[in-house]
């Protein structure tokens, strides 16, 4: 029998530069922006332990975005905050390694009086190792997240302006405002109507695909409801999104009072768009296409040995 997980097909995610004209790349620099801030405040606001519902109803009308941006937003940072957790442990180990290393390290030093400056060196340096230590083996008792958006590096790089390219203070602060507002996640569902409610693809003539995507309605007075991005082509992977955009399908049910409903089933596609020096890409994800297993006698058969080196 098979189980779930083995069942499960794989996600795979395939990349597109599409081409933008000016008032779709403010859109999506004006969503960013937006989600930004509030990916930062629902960390904030989850790392002081509120519940998912409450959070929900607070951030629709704060940042005025729909539930399904709300999720998506939430879904993304749950994944940042799961992967930091999981990562955690491996990083106390190491944490482990390097401190026993650099306890021997001192040990051979203190008798050798030539190596005082040294000496003094590595036991600043241990001290700072057992400090983060200690903090990490709290934060992995306790469950806590330390994320920085807009990197770590970018982050201390005020500190050293020239010597990290900067003319000035304002010059960095554009830098890291870019960096903590350059992606947008929006999440897919297979019961959605090409696979997201969000963010719909739609197949043209010629193969490529026009992206209609649903802006916050912070953004309508500005931006509008939605942009449409059109002739999206992808290098890699586009028969397998063409594919997953063809296994939708709505499915109609008459209740018992005569009346029609209609719900959706599918693949879930989900899309990210991120935003790098040369300007905007979107990712999509979405599973990978069912393969049909076939066999042939006539092609043989492969023997295994579980007894090898055996002898009777």
């Amino acid at each position: 029998m098979i189980s779930k997980a083995q069942d499960a097909r794989a996600i795979f995610t395939y990349q597109s530069r599409p081409v933008l004209d000016a008032a779709q790349i403010a859109a999506l620099d004006s969503y960013a922006a937006l989600y930004g801030r509030a990916e930062r405040s629902l960390f904030a606001a989850m790392q002081a332990g509120g519940t998912v519902n409450d959070l929900k109803r607070a951030f629709q009308p704060q940042f005025a975005i729909t539930a399904r941006q709300f999720n998506a937003m939430r879904v993304s940072l749950q994944g940042k905050m799961d992967s930091i957790k999981a990562r955690r442990p491996e990083l106390i180990a190491d944490l482990n390694a390097r401190i026993n290393k650099a306890t021997k390290v001192i040990a051979k030093l203190a008798l050798r009086p030539s190596q005082a400056a040294k000496l003094h060196q590595k036991k600043r340096r241990l001290a700072i190792l057992e400090r983060k230590h200690a903090q990490m083996q709290s934060d992995h008792r306790t469950g806590a997240v330390r994320l920085c958006f807009g990197s770590k590096t970018l982050f201390r790089a005020q500190f050293e302006l020239d010597a990290n390219g900067y003319a000035d203070y304002d010059a960095w602060k554009a830098d890291w405002q870019t960096a903590r507002s350059s992606q947008i996640f929006v999440l897919g569902s297979k019961d959605e109507l090409a696979g997201n409610q969000s963010c719909q693809a739609s197949v043209n003539d010629d193969g490529t695909l026009d992206l209609k995507l649903r802006l916050p309605d912070a953004l309508g007075g500005s931006h509008g409801k939605y942009i449409t991005i059109h002739g999206v082509r992808f290098a890699y992977g586009h028969k397998a999104i063409m594919a997953a955009l063809a296994s939708s399908e709505r499915i109609a049910t008459v209740t018992k009072t005569g009346k029609a409903t209609f719900k959706y089933t599918g693949t879930a596609l989900s899309y990210r768009f991120v935003r790098d020096a040369k300007g905007w890409r979107v990712f999509v994800s979405c599973e990978a296409p069912a393969v049909e297993l076939k066999t042939k006698r006539t092609l043989g058969a492969i023997g295994v040995d579980i007894n090898a080196g055996v002898t009777t």
